[in-house]
């Protein structure tokens, strides 16, 4: 979603409170490199001139280094802003209410995407405002409220609310969001989805996660790429894979609909379905051969893809390489190579907004989109190509 507009305030200087924020809530940290440009500019909604600029101010305030040929890198955090002070003057009292989908019973809660957040997001409420009542309404297994606690956050309860979404942008995560906006509840939403309209919302760049994978395979030498997803209309996946085309098309190589291998009709919360997609594309890119790398949409394709093509002879990594995405738990066993999302700095993002938002003095004005980029993890599942 582009950077929302404020009256009398110029789009760089909403692009300059973006990336000072988003440094000082450690989405980018000291060291790390900033994404390119032009992905920042289709993030954003914003032209490359914008984002250019708006980096080179922040290089002459000595936040931000440029190296030609090397890429922009954080080097210094910017002075902290109102609710970076430690106390949150103005928002520490009163009740805030977390909404979250957390699935009894399952073994691995402890690291489970939503556990990983919400331990970070109320870990940062508890160090910036630590008077700061929180209260968490469980919405398994459905991922909605019921009308008790929609009534509960909308009657004068909490002073704000943060609600981490278990899916997409579906009608009832709208008309839960539509009732908390009329009734003025300062509110943040944690999603895989930015198309939310009028929502204040904190998520992981999903196109980061298709590029950056491309990014590693093609850094080792590989020519021939293939993304395999289901065959499945979503925004969060088709950003996926407009990041890993982009990355093609950087490098100067095809990046067409040859490059895009559907597998399965939809992602389901039970793994296994996924596994089963990526094997059978597994089996058919073992029958054809000349791919030597392969991006999967999620960690179950990935260890679809490396089960059949290993029991088809096909040596993985030696002969092709295998990058998943989301670093699920459940497949540590295979060690698999992945993009890891930033569900740490994501709850701690959060924590930051929706404390500005409950400021007495916050705009109401404006929606805040702040896109998180995942991590590289390299494993055991990519490697160089083999020589030809």
């Amino acid at each position: 979603m582009p950077v929302a507009p404020l009256a009398n305030v110029t789009k760089q200087q909403r692009l300059l409170a973006h990336f000072r924020a988003q440094i000082a809530c450690g989405a980018l940290r000291v060291g790390d490199r900033v994404p390119p440009e032009v992905l920042l500019a289709s993030q954003l909604g914003v032209n490359r001139n914008t984002v250019a600029k708006a980096l080179s101010i922040l290089a002459s305030e000595g936040v931000l280094l440029r190296r030609r040929g090397g890429g922009t890198v954080v080097v210094r955090v910017p002075p902290p802003g109102p609710t970076d002070a430690g106390d949150a003057a103005g928002v520490d009292t009163g009740t805030l209410a977390i909404t979250c989908a957390l699935r009894t019973g399952d073994p691995n809660h402890l690291v489970n995407p939503q556990t990983l957040i919400l331990t970070a997001l109320e870990s940062t409420l508890n160090a910036l405002a630590p008077r700061l009542r929180i209260r968490c309404l469980n919405t398994w297994p459905g991922g909605r409220l019921d009308a008790g606690q929609l009534a509960a956050l909308t009657a004068g309860g909490p002073r704000g609310v943060v609600h981490i979404a278990n899916g997409g942008a579906d009608e009832h995560t709208m008309a839960n969001l539509d009732a908390l906006r009329r009734a003025g509840v300062p509110h943040v939403v944690i999603a895989v989805d930015s198309d939310l309209p009028g929502c204040d919302l904190v998520g992981a760049s999903q196109g980061a996660f298709g590029r950056g994978a491309a990014a590693h395979l093609l850094g080792l030498g590989h020519r021939r790429l293939l993304f395999v997803a289901p065959d499945l209309a979503a925004g969060w996946l088709e950003q996926r894979i407009e990041g890993f085309r982009q990355a093609l098309a950087d490098a100067g190589l095809d990046a067409g609909p040859d490059t895009i291998m559907r597998s399965g009709q939809r992602l389901d919360s039970d793994p296994d379905g996924g596994v089963l997609a990526g094997a059978q594309a597994g089996a058919r890119i073992a029958a054809h051969g000349g791919i030597t790398g392969v991006v999967a949409v999620n960690d179950a394709y990935a260890a679809g893809l490396v089960t059949a093509l290993r029991e088809r002879g096909v040596a993985v990594p030696e002969r092709i390489s295998v990058v998943g995405t989301d670093d699920a738990y459940s497949f540590r066993d295979l060690d698999l190579t992945t993009m890891r999302p930033p569900f740490a700095r994501i709850g701690e993002a959060a924590a930051r907004m929706i404390l500005d938002r409950m400021r007495a003095d916050a705009p109401r004005d404006r929606t805040e989109i702040w896109h998180l980029f995942p991590t590289l993890v390299e494993r055991a599942t990519s490697a160089a190509p083999a020589p030809s």
